[in-house]
């Protein structure tokens, strides 16, 4: 088909500018020195890191915070979750992930997790049943999408590419929302449950299904929380055993 390109092209019936071109040509873009300055807000704990010193590289400013919900902030609708291979798979176990999921989607229009690594199986601990399950829960149940890059120095020229985009195409500029959706209490439910150790937001799904409520869940035995699939005799003995025990504040 020899159709010359046009600057916009139609998808249905309506007309779209191509990102790229705008993106490309955005005022700026290839050295200006009079385009405002790209702000980052990034959270202290990426302070050390070294996608950190990678963005050190580009003209940006970056905005040290500590945030409750993200790692990287590029304008008031999008945020980063930067987890590398192994802090993924350490999230999943730990119970993390989705309390994080929850955040992002209560607190920011277009949020998404951004993994770093060449694999995602870095844990000999973790089966990779967990991790692909923990990956289509994030695409499917909380419809946030996941971008992989191999390395720190692909981290950064994404992050500032993106807030590039933002900031000087969209006019957007980075903003930290105090401001979060109430949880209904059907996600209140799941996010309390999936609380529990070794249970993330699938098989609290499961446990809730099964028992209906979040009383009688924390009420089952061994016996009867082994009757829901996905949960073993050592899982079972550990929920038990967080729900029973009495709790000792520590001292500091």
């Amino acid at each position: 088909m020899n159709r010359s390109l046009k600057d916009k092209s139609t998808f249905g019936n309506k007309q779209m500018v191509p990102n790229l071109d705008a993106y490309v040509k955005a005022p700026g873009v290839g050295g200006d020195s009079h385009q405002r300055k790209i702000v980052i807000i990034a959270d202290t704990r990426e302070s050390g890191s070294q996608a950190m010193r990678e963005l050190m590289q580009y003209d940006v400013r970056l905005d040290l915070r500590r945030l409750e919900v993200g790692d990287f902030l590029l304008s008031e609708r999008v945020a980063i979750e930067r987890k590398t291979a192994h802090d993924f798979s350490s999230s999943i176990i730990d119970g993390r992930l989705f309390s994080q999921a929850i955040g992002l989607k209560n607190s920011y229009e277009k949020p998404f997790f951004l993994i770093e690594g060449s694999t995602l199986y870095t844990r000999r601990n973790i089966r990779p049943q967990a991790v692909m399950g923990a990956v289509s829960s994030l695409l499917i149940d909380y419809e946030l999408p996941i971008i992989w890059t191999r390395n720190a120095s692909e981290t950064a020229l994404l992050i500032f590419s993106m807030a590039r985009r933002e900031q000087l195409i969209e006019k957007r500029l980075p903003q930290i929302r105090s401001e979060k959706k109430p949880l209904s209490i059907h996600d209140a439910q799941e996010y309390i449950v999936a609380g529990l150790p070794h249970v993330e937001r699938v098989l609290a799904k499961r446990l809730l299904n099964k028992f209906r409520t979040i009383e009688r869940v924390f009420s089952a035995s061994e016996k009867e929380l082994q009757n829901v699939d996905g949960i073993g005799r050592k899982k079972s003995q550990r929920i038990r055993e967080v729900v029973t025990m009495r709790y000792e504040e520590k001292s500091s």
